[in-house]
């Protein structure tokens, strides 16, 4: 009867591995194929197969990588469709996700033909083998050698084949947003339907397997926007969680949510006028797409930079998420002149730059972001309407001269509970709970002090 309830709760006969050990050892086994080294701790290896969209238990992990010896150790360059030799139970299937990494050379690879006598050197193996494993080993190496070398020719041609010229800064990237011609079950309703990534080519470069109907995704950006007024929310994809440039999701969108984006990011940089008292937006309009008015305000912004090609790639860079915009307004900065000031107000040859520079943005909510972070470092600026002074940062209808912002607003600090963020500057107060805050720019900080 004892021996019945053991193996009941799980006993396994001697050789037989749990599926958790089996996805231990096949993670690992990638982690080695890759890196050509073993996990310094369980963190890395986790966080390997997490960012290919995998899991591997953590208690696992640790427990394996902390033993004195790993008797499976020689066993790590085997191919992971093999089990080990005295396992019993070969029909274990492999984690779909470690399927697709391991594959993913070989499905790139297809249809692509190069003289590979001409680009490969010699493979030979250094020890001599059978003549029968000798060549096969020899095709394995060099059908992998190919398959990177092929990607990179390619990759090589793609991007000799855009040219980027001066007057694309601030136009939106162009993504394909192709819905699938058969019918695929959709990642959040789980119905069959036809469906698309939410941001296309973008999506399939972060191996997202992440597909969705148009009636779910455009529910889920609606309600992404409708829940942060006055802001300009991050669209981020509900399966890889990587972001969504505005093409991609505008491109689904229905007309209505596009003027609530625009809205939105004008609320974003409203001040009210000490002169008529009326409510306005620092937002500068966008110019569009035609050429000739672009050509105009690039002239005016970028009129004497000669390497300029830089400055466009890193624009792309943070229309798709890759570059925050505190980074890119740095690099406009750098190429002004204005890399080591720290002046509060805005100079007189910098303005007229900044002005044509938003204006070639193509997007309201990107421009927004970046005219935010313009502002916090030159925060002392003029109403649109009547040209009156206002400082943004103390939100006081002066340029306060003789007086910092520090000290402003310093003085118009309570003696105590008003604290602020370190990325935008706005003044938080807690009612409750702990000491992490969330603001609303999206930074996490500290609040000091005691937690309630």
């Amino acid at each position: 009867l004892k021996s019945q309830v053991g193996c009941a709760r799980g006993a396994r006969p001697n050789g037989m591995m749990s599926r958790e050990e089996r996805t231990f050892r096949e993670w690992l086994s990638a982690y080695v194929e890759k890196y050509q080294q073993k996990p310094k701790n369980a963190e890395q290896l986790c966080a390997f197969a997490r960012n290919q969209g995998g899991h591997v238990m953590y208690r696992l992990v640790k427990e394996k990588l902390n033993q004195a010896s790993l008797t499976e150790a020689p066993s790590l360059q085997r191919s992971s469709s093999s089990p080990p030799d005295n396992a019993t139970n070969t029909n274990i299937p492999m984690a779909p996700v470690l399927l697709r990494f391991r594959s993913d050379k070989v499905e790139k690879m297809a249809n692509v033909a190069v003289d590979w006598g001409q680009a490969m050197p010699s493979m030979e193996p250094r020890k001599p083998q059978p003549v029968a494993s000798k060549s096969k080993s020899v095709l394995s190496n060099r059908k992998l050698a190919q398959a990177v070398l092929a990607i990179s020719y390619r990759r090589i041609a793609e991007r000799a084949s855009v040219r980027r010229k001066i007057t694309d800064f601030g136009l939106n990237g162009s993504y394909s947003m192709e819905t699938k011609s058969e019918l695929s079950r959709c990642a959040i309703c789980l119905e069959m339907a036809p469906c698309l990534q939410s941001a296309g080519d973008l999506c399939s470069d972060r191996n997202c397997e992440g597909w969705f109907c148009h009636p779910c995704i455009q529910k889920h950006v609606a309600t992404v926007i409708a829940d942060t007024r006055f802001s300009v929310p991050t669209i981020r994809c509900p399966s890889c969680f990587g972001f969504v440039p505005p093409f991609c999701w505008q491109s689904f969108s229905e007309s209505d949510l596009l003027t609530t984006w625009r809205e939105n990011a004008a609320d974003l940089l409203s001040i009210r006028c000490a002169d008529c008292d009326e409510p306005g937006s620092l937002l500068q309009t966008g110019q569009g797409k035609e050429e000739s008015a672009r050509k105009k305000l690039t002239d005016t912004a970028f009129g004497e930079l000669e390497d300029w090609s830089s400055l466009v790639e890193k624009w792309y860079l943070y229309e798709k998420g890759s570059m925050s915009a505190n980074d890119l307004v740095a690099a406009l900065l750098e190429v002004w002149g204005h890399a080591e000031e720290n002046e509060e107000e805005t100079p007189v040859d910098l303005t007229k730059k900044v002005m044509a520079a938003m204006k070639l943005v193509e997007d309201d909510g990107l421009r927004a972001v970046l005219q935010l972070s313009i502002l916090k470092r030159y925060p002392k600026t003029q109403t649109a309407c009547c040209d009156s002074d206002h400082c943004f940062r103390c939100k006081i209808h002066t340029h306060h001269e003789g007086s910092s912002c520090a000290e402003i607003l310093q003085q118009e600090l309570p003696e105590d509970g008003i604290q602020f963020c370190p990325s935008c500057g706005v003044a938080t107060v807690r009612t409750e709970g702990c000491n992490h805050i969330i603001c609303l720019c999206g930074e996490n900080w500290t609040w000091e002090g005691e937690e309630e």
